[in-house]
């Protein structure tokens, strides 16, 4: 017997709802506003916690934020690496291409994430702006992501 506590494995992001469906185990996460810099508040001085989709949508938002291979903290699967595109002078087309494969690689490699689709680019002077669509078992999302180019 080991002094270690031991942990029930989870095997995949799924369980089995009462019909036998695929339900997503999304979990929760704590509200994070990114403007003001700290976590959300309720009335009873707790953090704010989110779940099903809007829970999945503060995942991928900070999934967008981080960048890869930065902080020992996260594994090397989560963050972005749009990051290693600023200060590059690409043609707008490639610089789209390339974020789009970006933000789709930040994201699908979470079970709960079917896809990202929609792709719209914007290019205003220093930033390049996109709108795409987050499809989950939950549903879909809007999604937006800016980058500062240079």
């Amino acid at each position: 017997m080991s002094i270690m506590p031991q942990f029930p494995a989870l095997d995949n992001a799924f369980d089995l709802d009462a019909a036998g469906q695929a339900a997503a185990n999304t979990g929760n996460n704590p509200v994070f506003d990114y403007q003001r810099g700290e976590f959300v508040f309720t009335a009873t001085g707790r953090v704010a916690v989110s779940e099903g989709l809007e829970s999945l949508k503060h995942w991928a938002k900070k999934a967008l934020l981080t960048a890869r291979d930065r902080f020992l903290v996260y594994t090397t699967q989560y963050g972005n690496e749009a990051h290693e595109l600023i200060g590059i002078d690409l043609p707008d087309e490639i610089l789209f291409m390339e974020l789009q494969r970006n933000i789709t690689e930040a994201l699908i490699y979470d079970a709960r994430v079917t896809a990202c689709t929609d792709f719209r680019f914007e290019r205003l002077a220093d930033r390049v702006m996109c709108d795409f669509t987050l499809i989950t078992p939950l549903g879909a999302e809007a999604m937006q992501y800016t980058l500062e180019v240079s």
